[in-house]
């Protein structure tokens, strides 16, 4: 969340153009275009800045960021994203909404890194796909009535929309195969830690548990 209340000072320095021009387009003033009045008052949810004059998300035109890891775009998950670009491109048009999708290092994904892409974008919503956020920026979407959606992830608190496959019953599944196939001693290798992955990780241990002669090891 920022440090400090957003004024219009802050949103003029985004946008790049003067605080008189801020303060005209948020009053709804004559001389001022539709897009530059729109560019403000979106801006200004962005920021968090409190004005009777800031519209409401679904008064904004329909448009979002996508953000997709670029290791699992281009590594070996690359048609299992392929599939979740190509399904959001395709909702996103039935349902009339410009859909932004730009391929990051998911490491660089911190609030500041969010505002300036959703700004340069013109966008009032932002997807994550396979991209956990951290709390500072869920905080700043809350905050800011920011839409955002998670795509291949969950929010634990449940404080955000979210679309995941089914990765705790995906992996009971698997090791009760193994388990049904005759196998009492399986080994479940994973890597870095995701609510995704963690997920999977307790499907696996639940189908262990409830065969007494199976032995599981994660690695």
């Amino acid at each position: 969340m920022p440090s400090k209340r957003a004024n219009q000072a802050d949103i003029a320095e985004k946008l790049g153009v003067s605080v008189s021009t801020v303060s005209r387009a948020l009053a709804n003033e004559i001389g001022i275009s539709d897009a530059v009045r729109r560019d403000v008052q979106r801006v200004a949810r962005m920021l968090g800045y409190k004005s009777k004059h800031v519209p409401a998300a679904g008064n904004l035109d329909k448009r979002a960021v996508a953000m997709v890891p670029l290791n699992g775009a281009i590594g070996s998950l690359a048609s299992f994203y392929h599939g979740i670009v190509e399904g959001m491109r395709s909702q996103a048009a039935e349902s009339g909404m410009v859909l932004d999708v730009r391929l990051v290092n998911e490491e660089h994904v911190t609030l500041d890194f969010v505002q300036r892409h959703m700004t340069k974008s013109g966008a009032g919503g932002l997807v994550l796909a396979g991209i956990d956020p951290d709390e500072a920026l869920v905080e700043w979407a809350l905050d800011a009535d920011i839409s955002l959606v998670l795509a291949n992830g969950v929010d634990p608190k449940m404080r955000l929309s979210s679309v995941a496959p089914a990765n705790f019953y995906g992996a009971y599944m698997a090791t009760q195969h193994l388990i049904d196939a005759g196998h009492r001693k399986i080994l479940h290798y994973t890597y870095r830690h995701r609510h995704t992955i963690a997920q999977r990780r307790r499907g696996f241990e639940a189908a262990i548990a409830a065969t007494p002669d199976a032995v599981g090891t994660v690695v």
